[in-house]
C-alpha cells in the first residue's frame, strides 16, 4: 500500500472545512430548533407611517406660486413621514435589543 499523494493530503482539510458549515445548517433547519432571531417583529405601525405622499394636482391653469406652495407642502409631509418612520424603526430595534 502506498502513502497518499500530497495532492490528496491537501484536499482532505479542504473537504473537512467545506463539510462543517453544511452540518451546522442541517441543525438550524430542524423543526424543533429555536434561534435567538426567531421573533415576530410587528411592522404594521411603521408601515402605517411610511405611506406614499400623493403629488399635488397642478394643471396649466394653476398659478405657479400656488403650485410651488402645494409641492413644498407635499415635500414637507414626505420628509415628516420619513423622519417618523426612521424613529419608529429605531424604537422597534431598541425594544427588541433590550429584550422587552
Amino acid at each position: 500500500m502506498s502513502a497518499p499523494s500530497s495532492g490528496k493530503r491537501a484536499r482532505l482539510p479542504l473537504l473537512v472545512c467545506l463539510a462543517l458549515p453544511l452540518c451546522a445548517c442541517a441543525d438550524i433547519n430542524k423543526p424543533g430548533a429555536t434561534t435567538p432571531l426567531d421573533r415576530a417583529i410587528p411592522t404594521q405601525t411603521c408601515e402605517a407611517i411610511l405611506t406614499p405622499v400623493k403629488l399635488p394636482i397642478v394643471t396649466k391653469a394653476t398659478d405657479a406660486r400656488i403650485a410651488f406652495v402645494k409641492d413644498d407642502a407635499a415635500l414637507l409631509t414626505a420628509n415628516g413621514r420619513i423622519t417618523a418612520g426612521r424613529n419608529c424603526i429605531a424604537n422597534v430595534r431598541t425594544h427588541y435589543a433590550t429584550g422587552k
